[in-house]
């Protein structure tokens, strides 16, 4: 079957002109012939799904030797098993979700709750046969499970296993840490059989857990809440028995908490890094863990090493930190940049990726912790999606580019970096797009071929999230970049713009709307969207945004009537008042000071729409959003139009039917991008048929 697929892909190649010729169907039809041909009981797509669609890959799952890979499109999906020595790939069912072993899930097993190694070398299985839990540890050589020992009891049933790894493979002889129901940790010795029962407990909210490969550190994370804005970090020596904490106290959203990763040991198990934006911008931290029992006073946290260059951060927005923790380690990178992800290679080299040249540019470097000599490895990195993984020789990793998601590998004994062998599109390197800074502002530029005095603006949601180069890590967002490419292609050229709130640029930057939700984000975006406007001689400005986004840009409508022509709002927020008066927890109550009380009834006045529509003339407005929503209540749309229908407002307003807060049927990002070519003034295109 690996050997007839691939022979396939290559028989794809040598017909691109063909494909060139005659469009996407020939390609799909032959594809199906062969899955019929191999057997495969699913249909999955050629590439993408379709030749009018997004392209996104996936790292579901990994082993030593293979990779789990899926591709998706909002048509189709399909899923590989590929082989890491080789990168070549063979299509599996699509309800493939992991490598777990078949054998733990039938006979004996099929009851059981199997805890498997991260390699699949092992798994820990807890029986409950007659109500009495026993847990029994297993070898998994070629996937057939062969008893290594039973346990002895435990103080409670299992709920989490977490093992000791090294590049993906599981640590021989290791330690387990055993996570209970009733919140007590024991230690299993796999080569000795002891098992040791902890006094140190971990908190009932961590997260992020990571176990050393040596299986003697465990290290977590317990995010802020709202109520209090503490955060911790902790690590575990289960050696010694003795728990390490560093707190701190934000006065905003707790970021690190969005992030992919929080911690990485290295391969020793001597160092540990961590990331913290105590700075005021997310960058790394290196603990020396052989150290962690004789420090003690207070520590310097932003003593640097040799830095990679610039100068060191300024404190604004920082958290409070307690520097008396042994865990508040050495800053490892001064200059002034967002770090989202990091691995170590060896026990001196680490991996990282950051946006390092501009906020919009994330790639992944390799830094020598010895000699600070800084490499750069790959660009157009994915930063937000997933977290690396080292398997092997292999650093895995994900890009966002023209192309698409694709997981790509990075061979740690060549240094290079390459694709999988699957049937999607690797071709396209670069982009035409183009990063621009206006009043302090950074924003994606997407030029038309032709020229135009018609400029869309996107305004991208969260607000803590960022706009992308081409496509953007998250899928959620890709069918948004797949309308705008096609507006682009159509003539219309598109600013994507990171307003104040967005992430990827200092805590300052995304605290700006803080105490200032429809304000300080509205004058400053309209001031950047005008200068550049100004410049490349756009006078007709059109806006787009979806949730957030959404709400921004019905904002600057009606408060720049004059400058802004119309306005797309998909699932945008239109009444904070009415959000937070109804969902209090929301963790947009800290924009506002709380849920809407009279001390802070200014601020929600500030924000609203409503009450601004008499603003509004003719200019076109299409309001759209999903009739099960679970972020933005539906009814925000609905009050929205009925708003503007009886202020007699140039208002279209539609229905996704079946959809949440972010669209996933191919029919809804239809209607989107129609809608945007109609706001913008193009005509209506096949174009525009996701399919």
């Amino acid at each position: 079957m690996r050997a007839s697929w691939l022979a396939f892909l290559n028989m794809i190649m040598k017909l691109k002109t063909l494909f060139e010729a005659f469009g996407a169907a020939v390609i799909i039809g032959i594809t199906l012939i062969f899955i019929a041909l191999t057997g495969i009981a699913h249909a999955q797509a050629a590439t993408n799904g379709s030749s009018n669609d997004v392209q996104y890959s996936s790292l579901l799952d990994y082993s030593s030797t293979d990779a789990l890979i899926e591709t998706s499109g909002f048509t189709a999906s399909s899923t590989y098993d590929c082989i890491l020595a080789t990168l070549n790939c063979s299509p599996v069912p699509l309800s493939t979700k992991n490598l777990l072993p078949s054998a733990l899930t039938t006979g004996d097993f099929a009851l059981a709750k199997a805890f498997p190694s991260p390699d699949y070398s092992m798994a820990l299985v807890q029986f409950t046969n007659n109500q009495v839990p026993t847990q029994k540890l297993y070898s998994l050589s070629n996937g057939i499970p062969a008893l290594i020992a039973t346990l002895p009891e435990l103080n409670a049933p299992i709920t989490s296993v977490y093992w000791p790894y090294l590049n993906g493979q599981t640590t021989a002889g290791g330690t387990l840490l055993l996570k209970e129901t009733d919140g007590s940790l024991q230690t299993y010795n796999t080569a000795t059989g002891v098992l040791k029962t902890l006094t140190s407990t971990l908190p009932s909210s961590a997260a992020w857990i990571s176990v050393s490969p040596n299986g003697r550190y465990l290290a977590y994370y317990v995010p802020a809440v709202v109520s209090t804005g503490e955060r911790s970090y902790g690590v575990l020596d289960m050696q010694t028995d003795k728990l390490y904490t560093l707190k701190e106290h934000i006065g905003y959203w707790d970021l690190v908490s969005e992030g992919v990763r929080v911690f990485a040991f290295s391969p020793d198990s001597t160092h540990l890094l961590y990331l913290d934006d105590r700075s005021g911008y997310q960058t790394l931290y290196n603990v020396d863990l052989t150290k962690l029992a004789t420090v003690s006073g207070a520590v310097n946290d932003m003593i640097d090493t040799p830095p990679v260059g610039g100068a060191s951060v300024p404190e604004t927005f920082a958290a409070q930190t307690d520097v008396k923790s042994p865990l508040a380690g050495t800053r490892v990178i001064s200059k002034p940049y967002a770090i989202e992800d990091m691995q170590w290679l060896t026990n001196s080299v680490i991996a990282f990726t950051a946006n390092r040249t501009n906020p919009l540019q994330w790639s992944l470097y390799k830094l020598n912790l010895n000699t600070y000599a800084l490499t750069d490895i790959a660009d157009f990195v994915a930063a937000y999606n997933q977290p690396m993984q080292v398997v092997g020789n292999n650093l895995l990793f994900e890009t966002a580019d023209a192309n698409g998601r694709l997981v790509k590998a990075y061979n740690m004994l060549t240094h290079t970096v390459s694709g999988f062998a699957l049937p999607v599109n690797q071709s396209i390197i670069g982009s035409s797009n183009k990063e621009v800074q206006n009043d302090g502002i950074w924003s994606v530029y997407m030029p038309a071929k032709t020229a135009t005095t018609t400029l869309l603006v996107w305004l991208h949601g969260g607000p803590d999230r960022q706009s992308a180069i081409e496509y953007n890590s998250y899928m959620s967002y890709g069918g948004y970049d797949w309308v705008l490419n096609q507006v682009r292609a159509a003539g219309v050229p598109v600013l994507k713009v990171d307003y104040p709130g967005s992430v990827g640029q200092s805590n300052a930057f995304a605290a700006a709307v803080k105490g200032d939700i429809g304000t300080t984000d509205v004058t400053e975006t309209m001031k950047a969207v005008q200068d550049f406007a100004a410049a490349h001689g756009y006078k007709n400005i059109y806006l787009m945004g979806n949730s957030y986004g959404g709400y921004l840009g019905l904002k600057m409508l009606v408060s720049n009537p004059s400058q802004v022509n119309g306005m797309l709002s998909i699932a945008g927020v239109t009444d904070w008042q009415a959000l937070l008066t109804s969902i209090p927890s929301s963790i947009f109550s800290l924009d506002f000071g709380g849920s809407p009380n009279p001390a802070n009834q200014s601020l929600y006045d500030a924000s609203s729409i409503v009450s601004n529509l008499g603003n509004l003339g003719n200019q076109k407005v299409i309001v759209m959003q999903g009739d099960v929503d679970d972020e933005v209540p539906y009814q925000q749309s609905v009050l929205l139009n009925q708003a503007l229908t009886q202020a007699n407002k140039n208002v279209e307003y539609y229905t996704l039917q079946g959809e949440s807060h972010i669209p996933e049927k191919p029919s809804s990002y239809t209607l989107i991008c129609n809608k945007a070519f109609e706001l913008v003034g193009l005509p209506q295109s096949q174009s525009c048929v996701m399919q």
